[in-house]
Order: structure tokens, then sequence, then C-alpha cells
């Protein structure tokens, strides 16, 4: 769940990332810097057992595509912009 500084709740659409699709539509130019590292570190073993059998045949290789798509095309962009350019620390809530 997701919750702003006023306490709002935050209703975030987690159905894109679990198809098997393999369409990345909205490309970005900054990332925090602890959260990429976390993206990079997931691994298909560990969705797999936390969330595994509620996924569509097909869907976690799909998911892992896109992850190494992403991954891909920031450590790109980082080399072409400079790290400290595209990794950022953004304030923890």
């Amino acid at each position: 769940m997701l919750f702003d500084a006023a306490w709002n709740f935050i209703k975030v659409d987690h159905s894109r990332a679990f198809s098997d699709t393999l369409n990345v539509k909205y490309p970005l130019t900054r990332i925090d810097r602890p959260f990429f590292e976390r993206i990079k570190a997931l691994d298909q073993a560990t969705v797999r057992r936390e969330i595994g059998n509620l996924l569509e045949v097909g869907a976690l290789n799909a998911m892992f595509r896109r992850r190494d798509a992403i991954v891909q095309a920031f450590e790109r962009l980082a080399k072409k912009n400079g790290e400290d350019n595209v990794f950022v620390s953004w304030p923890e809530r």
C-alpha cells in the first residue's frame, strides 16, 4: 500500500507488471540508486516463491525480460550521461 505525506491512499495498478507483454511504454531518465540495485538483484526463484501461483503462464519470464531491458537501458543511459545524472538518491519517506 502507498500513502502520501497527508496519508492519502494511492492506488497503484501493477497488472501490467505481471502480464506476458514485453512492451515497455514509459521510458524514464532517472532512477533511485537503491531501488535500481534491488531491481537488479531480484531473481525469478524469489518471485515464483512469493507470488508464482498468481501469475499467468509466461508472465514471469516476460516480466524478467522487461526487467533486463530496463536495467540495460539505465546502464546505457548512465554510460552516456554520467551515473550522477541517472542514478539519484531520493529521500526516504
